[in-house]
């Protein structure tokens, strides 16, 4: 877990993420960063047959607290060199109150731990977007 972790690790990680993004900058390929979708509150199936109406928005965690569980993060993009391509799916999965793990009769996620097709789908189109 990111939050068990010691000032010193998470600093070290995170020099090291920096440098792999500036390794395959520096060597002329094109980067795109990705950053994490959500988490789920539960597991995928407790929250898709807990709805009664699957064609309704079902909700996963608050936006407050999955910006403050990113933070550490989003407070340090500044560092990743400019010529990568960062996509913030938490843009793509949540509004201004929550995220989602599915809408409209479409589940965003496959498992507890991996995007479904439909939610690679709207990263995809956010890359499309950006070039």
């Amino acid at each position: 877990m990111p939050n068990d972790l010691n000032e010193a690790e998470k600093l070290q990680r995170w020099g090291s993420y920096v440098e792999v993004l500036r390794y395959f900058v520096n060597h002329g390929k094109h980067v795109i960063l990705v950053l994490q979708a959500p988490e789920l509150p539960k597991p995928i199936v407790r929250l898709l047959l807990s709805e009664p109406n699957p064609l309704t928005q079902i909700k996963g965690v608050n936006r407050s607290w999955w910006d403050e569980r990113t933070k550490y993060v989003t407070e340090r993009l500044n560092q990743i060199p400019q010529e990568v391509t960062v996509i913030d799916s938490t843009k793509l999965f949540c509004d201004d109150f929550n995220c989602f793990i599915a809408r409209d009769g479409v589940a965003y996620y496959f498992d507890d731990n991996h995007i479904s097709v439909a939610g690679a789908q709207l990263i995809v189109d956010e890359i499309f977007k950006k070039f």
